[in-house]
């Protein structure tokens, strides 16, 4: 269904913006995995998002 499969994206895209903009400490104790940012397949794609005002249902 097509409702789902945008809901899917805009929700992973949702997730992969908190994720990008989480602290992440720098310097050498810090874990390799929290420097390393995997982003949605569909990131830049889906930055139109940005600019819609998006309301709960």
């Amino acid at each position: 269904d097509i409702k789902q499969r945008w809901r899917y994206l805009r929700d992973c895209y949702i997730k992969a913006k908190k994720k990008e903009h989480q602290y992440v400490p720098s310097g050498s104790a810090t874990d390799v995995s929290l420097r390393k940012r995997t982003l949605f397949r569909f990131y830049q794609q889906m930055k139109f998002l940005n600019d819609v005002q998006v309301k709960s249902v």
